[in-house]
């Protein structure tokens, strides 16, 4: 019922952290859930939000959001889904958190992923 710091960190942030800050991202968010209820909370809310309704109405939003989107996500993200229209890029190596571990390819992603939308 409980986890580890490292062991979450290998589940959402996968096998290879490169920043340094992560463990201690990790470490602090970890101490968060352990305060009364917390965790008991968020597992909740992640389960609602895995639904297929859920899911189909968080497409629907995307679809309909006015500005334009690019989704940056970790190959070993568990809760990473496709997204209809929206271009995506995935980070070998990272999970849930690519800007933790990854951020050196996050800044690059978006530096493409802005000049490819910018106007000629």
């Amino acid at each position: 019922r409980t986890a580890s710091s490292k062991r979450l960190g290998a589940v959402l942030l996968g096998k290879e952290t490169t920043a340094p800050d992560a463990q201690h991202a990790l470490d602090e968010a970890v101490a968060q859930f352990r305060r009364p209820g917390i965790a008991r909370r968020t597992a909740r809310r992640l389960n609602h939000a895995q639904r297929k309704p859920e899911r189909a109405e968080l497409r629907r939003l995307l679809a309909t959001c006015p500005v334009p989107l690019h989704v940056i996500t970790g190959k070993l993200d568990p809760l990473a889904d496709n997204v209809p229209d929206v271009p995506v890029t995935v980070i070998d190596g990272a999970g849930h958190h690519p800007h933790l571990t990854h951020p050196a390819e996050v800044a690059a992603a978006i530096t493409t992923a802005t000049r490819e939308r910018a106007p000629h």
